[in-house]
């Protein structure tokens, strides 16, 4: 499963105690919802070339935003400035 890549493990862990829980995974696909939201979803893909792409809600507006990092450092920083971003538009 992809959430036993220990590349990925602070960013797990982040995304629970800012309430993104954990609803599906696979060995190449991980999906964190917003506790008490219907819409709001994280999707976070390890892709053939080893990069990680995610998916994430825009918090002003319906819709949401894919991207893409080479290295998981890359992502959880991308991830912590927008879980940031989020909680001060929500």
């Amino acid at each position: 499963m992809l959430t036993d890549n220990m590349d990925l493990e602070d960013l797990y862990t982040m995304l629970q105690e800012e309430d993104w829980n954990l609803v599906d995974e696979s060995n190449t696909c991980v999906y964190f919802k917003k506790f008490n939201k219907d819409y709001d979803y994280i999707s976070i893909k390890l892709t053939p070339g080893g990069k990680y792409s995610i998916t994430i809600p825009l918090p002003t507006t319906k819709g949401a935003y894919y991207t893409h990092f080479d290295n998981p450092i890359k992502l959880y920083t991308y991830v912590s400035d927008f879980i940031e971003y989020y909680d001060g538009n929500k």
